[in-house]
């Protein structure tokens, strides 16, 4: 590792470290929904890096299936895993649910 001096304003410094720990909180977010045997919309779309209405496109098409209890809109977690591994969903990276 270079011993070099670097030299960050404020700005780019309160920058630095709250991407970082958004990076940090995201990546635990994501280990706590893989945790679960359901989960819902907005937890299948934040670990798929899409919209709501993106994860009903993909129900729509078969690529992945929303279970209906009551009210509440469920996926089954392993299967959300399964159409990512299996490349049924493509992530392009634009999302409103950032990391």
């Amino acid at each position: 590792m270079d011993d070099k001096l670097v030299v960050l304003t404020r700005s780019e410094l309160e920058t630095t470290i709250n991407e970082a720990v958004n990076k940090i909180i995201g990546e635990m977010q994501k280990k706590e929904i893989i945790n679960k045997e359901y989960i819902t919309r907005e937890e299948a779309a934040r670990l798929l890096n899409v919209t709501i209405p993106t994860l009903h496109r993909y129900a729509k098409a078969g690529k992945i299936r929303i279970y209906k209890f009551g009210s509440r809109s469920l996926l089954k977690t392993e299967e959300v895993i399964l159409a990512i591994s299996e490349n049924k969903i493509i992530k392009y990276g634009r999302s409103r649910y950032k990391k």
